[in-house]
Order: C-alpha cells, then sequence, then structure tokens
C-alpha cells in the first residue's frame, strides 16, 4: 500500500496482489478507514501482462506513469446531471531499468516531492511492485452530496531525446567501465521504436454519500 498525506509522503506500504487479468486496468475507492480517516485508494493491476509494456520495460525503456485523481459530486439533475469537478491530485511515476545495478527502478514525484527509488530484481517482482495500491491521506470531500472519484492515467515511453539525456546522465562509461550490454540496447531500442506503446487508463469509484 503506498500512501501520501497531501501535501506531505508517507512510507510506501504493502498489499496483497490481486489476479492477474488479460488487460490492464485502473480502479479508484474510497476507503473507510475508522483509525486514520477517509481516504482514496487507488491502483493499476495487470500493466506487464501487456506485451508491448513488458517488452519496453525489459529493453530499457523508462516507461512513466501520470497519475490524475479527481473528485467528483453528483448533481441534483435526473441522473445525477448537473454536476461539478471537486479538487484533483496529480502524481507521477518513472520505470527504468539500472543495466548497471541490474534491477528495476520505480522513481516517484508526488505533492512536490521526490520518493527515494524502489528496486525491483525481476520483471515478476516490478509487477507486484507497480500493482500496490496508492492510498491518498485526507483526499475526500469538503461538502456534503453525493460523489464519486475519477481517476486516469497516462502511459507513455520516453522520447529518444529523453532516452538520449538518460543515458548519458547513466552511462557507465561516463564512470570509466564497459557497458556490454548498450549495443543489445541499442538494437532492442530501434526494433521498439517502429511502434512505441502509449496508453490512457481510467476508472471510476462507486457513488458514495459525504455527510
Amino acid at each position: 500500500m503506498r500512501r501520501f498525506l497531501l501535501p506531505f509522503l508517507l512510507a510506501l506500504l504493502a498489499v496483497t496482489p490481486v489476479a492477474a487479468q488479460t488487460e490492464a486496468s485502473v480502479y479508484a475507492r474510497l476507503y473507510p478507514d475508522p483509525i486514520a480517516g477517509p481516504h482514496a485508494r487507488v491502483r493499476v493491476m495487470s500493466l506487464l501482462d501487456d506485451p508491448s509494456w513488458r517488452d519496453a520495460v525489459s529493453n530499457s525503456y523508462p516507461v512513466r506513469l501520470e497519475w490524475t485523481l479527481q473528485l467528483w459530486q453528483r448533481g441534483s439533475g435526473f441522473l445525477g446531471l448537473g454536476g461539478k469537478a471537486g479538487e484533483k491530485v496529480e502524481w507521477k511515476e518513472m520505470i527504468q531499468r539500472n543495466s548497471i545495478l541490474g534491477v528495476y527502478e520505480v522513481t516517484t514525484e508526488a505533492a512536490g516531492e521526490h520518493i527515494p527509488p524502489q528496486q525491483f530484481k525481476t520483471l515478476d517482482e516490478l509487477a507486484v511492485g507497480i500493482g500496490k495500491a496508492w492510498e491518498l491521506a485526507d483526499f475526500a470531500p469538503r461538502s456534503r452530496g453525493t460523489w464519486y472519484y475519477r481517476v486516469t492515467l497516462k502511459l507513455s515511453t520516453l522520447t529518444d531525446d529523453e532516452i538520449a539525456k538518460l543515458d548519458r546522465f547513466s552511462s557507465p562509461t561516463q564512470r570509466g567501465d564497459a557497458d556490454p550490454g548498450a549495443l543489445q540496447r541499442l538494437i532492442n531500442r530501434v526494433l521498439l521504436n517502429i511502434n512505441l506503446p502509449s496508453q490512457t487508463l481510467t476508472g471510476q469509484s462507486p457513488d458514495f454519500h459525504w455527510r
């Protein structure tokens, strides 16, 4: 379980992963914690079950995840028409293979702060890690009514220019070390660049009543 208290960040906590699905999806829920108080819970499921994303990560393409979670209030009209948008929060993650250490890293920027990278030895471990839920403390309605959460996750690989900048920054040759995997990564990137994946996932929570 991953939690940050807006505008402050709290530690990342683990939750049990759900069963794999054939397609990636996102969901949002209001979690009625009786101790810490109600908060929003969001997660992405089965992202690396998609071969295009799994191939992108395994071939050293950094993958960007841009999250937006927004509160919406139902209107009083027919079928809830006339609703209005409430507060929203945004944060970003980036998945990248560190070829020097032989691990996958996930870096996060949330509420203007950077969370230290998490490291995973295998793609399977990475899949479990990025499937853990985000919990947004103190992100709930401020007024009475019928509300719901709407979550959007934009997925994209970095551009060639962004990748080149990352390579210059992280290349082991900058430290005088040989990098035997550089040629293979270049070949993989050329092949994968023909059809770089991008995707936008959306989800909506069930309605909940706030008093």
